[in-house]
């Protein structure tokens, strides 16, 4: 019971009905942005200030638990600071807004989840009104013509997790559900970490095609993953060092 209270304490207001913004026009800023846990000495964040202009790719690299997971939180909108600021073409977004944003915001993580279900149904959560027409170009965009030689084509049921997919289908399935909603922002967290080097191109070349409005945030381990990126960040103890392309 003090569980439940809790959450229920914690309980965010449901979603405004203006859910979302269409696009970035200059860029995503974040702002002397810190975070620090309960518990945790040290912040995940200590006073970032990053700028990630639309119509661009950023790469963050990082070893693990240098912030990377914190910084891509604070960018969905899932994770308010502490201290600081995120802005949205010079506009700061908090409260509602922020719940707001997060409607325009798609990550594509290192394991993607499928639900045992068909893909029809997994593509999607990422749109639930979308029709066929806008999931059969979203699979293109990303990749996965593949579902079109299935016998049951998006009929076809994948597995507990996506098991009865390869890796690289899973991945695949993946960003078309991202891309389905058009977001202004872009997340790919490892994505490509566990897929063969022909798919990990083959995605990489999607990914110089994506829509000219959308920001795209890499957070990767590998260079070769990030080498077409227009800027590259390292974080270590949560503070960032610009690296330059």
């Amino acid at each position: 019971y003090q569980l439940i209270e809790q959450a229920e304490a914690a309980a965010e207001p449901a979603l405004p009905t203006d859910a979302g913004f269409d696009r970035i026009q200059e860029a995503i800023t974040l702002d002397a942005v810190s975070v620090r846990y309960n518990g945790r000495e040290a912040s995940a964040l200590a006073g970032v200030t990053l700028r990630f202009p639309a119509r661009t790719t950023t790469a963050i690299m990082g070893e693990s638990g240098a912030g990377k997971s914190t910084l891509a939180d604070v960018l969905m909108g899932l994770l308010e600071p502490d201290s600081g600021t995120m802005q949205i073409d010079g506009q700061r977004i908090s409260g509602e807004d922020l719940m707001r944003w997060r409607a325009s915001v798609a990550y594509v993580p290192q394991d993607a989840f499928l639900f045992h279900d068909s893909i029809r149904n997994n593509l999607l959560w990422g749109k639930a009104d979308a029709d066929d027409e806008a999931l059969r170009q979203a699979l293109q965009r990303s990749a996965a013509e593949f579902v079109f030689a299935l016998p049951q084509g998006l009929d076809t049921v994948v597995g507990d997790g996506g098991i009865l997919l390869s890796g690289g289908e899973r991945q695949r399935l993946a960003l078309a559900r991202a891309l389905l909603k058009k977001p202004a922002l872009l997340i790919l967290d490892e994505a490509t970490a566990n897929i063969d080097t022909v798919t990990e191109q083959l995605l990489e070349s999607i990914l110089r095609k994506l829509p000219g409005h959308t920001a795209l945030v890499i957070i990767a381990h590998r260079l070769n993953t990030i080498e077409n990126a227009d800027e590259i960040f390292f974080i270590n103890a949560g503070a960032i060092t610009p690296a330059g392309s």
